[in-house]
């Protein structure tokens, strides 16, 4: 009876070191993604915060860009400068692509901003009071990328 509660205790012990592992690991990976999302809005970042004019120009190329652009957004929106927001990026539908590009560039998906992004179908709920609205995307890794469509192969789907 005795060794059967050792090896019960071994092993809730090992899980227990697993998940704390699991853990601190995707705590780390998601502390260093805010840090490459930081660095890549950080120069609009820095003019806000000393007060210097921001022209809606300058806004664009962080607009345009698919992982920059809810950063951008949100950096705007807390500094009450939304509405240098370009009006072509700011849909639904593009807030849910960049969001969806951020999601995906995380280590624990697809690790890679996907090479390609095509919206497949809107859907919308319209629960009164509230509308819920879903953006089905398809999207496309070029090689290397462990997830890469192979171009000669026939079976693989896409």
């Amino acid at each position: 009876m005795q060794i059967v509660l050792v090896v019960l205790g071994l092993i809730l012990l090992s899980i227990a070191i697993f998940v704390a592992y699991r853990i601190f690991v995707f705590r780390k990976s998601r502390r260093k993604m805010a840090e490459k999302a930081y660095t890549r809005v950080q120069v609009l970042h820095e003019k806000l915060e000393s007060g210097h004019l921001l022209l809606k120009e300058a806004v664009v190329p962080f607009a345009s860009n698919i992982l920059t652009r809810e950063a951008t957004w949100n950096l705007l929106f807390n500094y009450n400068q939304s509405s240098l927001f370009p009006d072509e990026f700011n849909t639904i539908e593009k807030a849910a692509e960049s969001n969806l590009a951020n999601w995906l560039e995380f280590p624990t998906e697809l690790n890679a901003c996907p090479d390609e992004m095509e919206l497949v179908q809107k859907v919308v709920l319209d629960d009164y009071p509230l509308y819920k609205y879903y953006y089905v995307f398809r999207f496309r890794t070029e090689a290397p990328h462990w997830a890469a469509t192979c171009a000669a192969c026939t079976a693989c789907p896409g």
